[in-house]
């Protein structure tokens, strides 16, 4: 067994797990294999682009040894950047909307981290302008923002892209949800870059669809969704976009 003194080296290195019984239950033609992002240490795949917008932070000057990072996220996220932050010594502010969940919202304070939450009327605007108030009057702080910072999806192609095609060298689709947008974006930029063949294929909810050009809902399918087409997204890298509905 590996020993390990961070948490936060934990991170990355999931493995990959075929879905046989899912296979037989819908009498798939194809092998169906998912990637178990819920190893991570907060349980999320969020944990791979925080650690990366942090690091980036950190070797960019923005962020001292012991500074504060204010993190814009509506969710887990928040939750990563927490957990992360307290295993690299850091202080973390974590600036959502009043739709955070309640356990997304225990969990950061279980990890030592202040929320301070906007409307969820006023979206993402809501979120970066508390954001600029409380960098502004804590020293020594820098904003990171997981819809629109280069580092989400760059630790996907650093890291999860990668690790799907070692393991699974040649895959026919690669699915994924639309959150933030970055998941999708570095996987499927690192995985077209060397199997061109491979469906990207973005999945969002059918009640705010709109990667796919509807209109904006509210919805209950946590994690995915935020209602706005986020900057850390690659449209054009989407082949397909799939709705999906509550139930299913």
């Amino acid at each position: 067994m590996a020993l390990y003194d961070s948490a936060a080296r934990l991170i990355c290195e999931t493995p990959i797990l075929r879905l046989r019984r899912f296979e037989d239950a819908y009498a798939c033609r194809g092998e169906i294999y998912a990637k178990c992002e819920f190893l991570n240490p907060t349980g999320s795949i969020k944990d791979r682009p925080v650690l990366e917008m942090l690091r980036r932070a950190a070797a960019d000057g923005l962020l001292a040894e012991g500074g504060t990072a204010v993190m814009i996220s509506g969710g887990a996220g928040g939750v990563s950047a927490a957990m992360i932050c307290a295993a690299l010594g850091l202080r973390c502010v974590v600036v959502s909307t009043d739709g955070l969940s309640l356990d997304d919202l225990r969990h950061i304070r279980a990890f030592g981290a202040t929320v301070t939450m906007t409307p969820a009327r006023l979206g993402l605007a809501g979120m970066k302008n508390r954001a600029a108030e409380v960098a502004g009057r804590t020293p020594g702080a820098a904003i990171l923002d997981i819809f629109s910072d280069s580092a989400n999806p760059s630790a996907h192609r650093l890291s999860t892209g990668p690790e799907i095609l070692r393991d699974l060298p040649d895959p026919d689709y690669f699915v994924a949800g639309i959150g933030t947008g970055g998941c999708v974006t570095g996987c499927g930029e690192y995985i077209k870059m060397h199997r061109p063949d491979c469906v990207i294929v973005g999945v969002e909810p059918h009640d705010s669809p709109v990667v796919s050009g509807g209109m904006p809902g509210p919805h209950t399918l946590t994690g995915i969704g935020p209602g706005f087409v986020p900057d850390a997204l690659n449209k054009y890298i989407l082949d397909k976009v799939v709705r999906v509905r509550t139930p299913d």
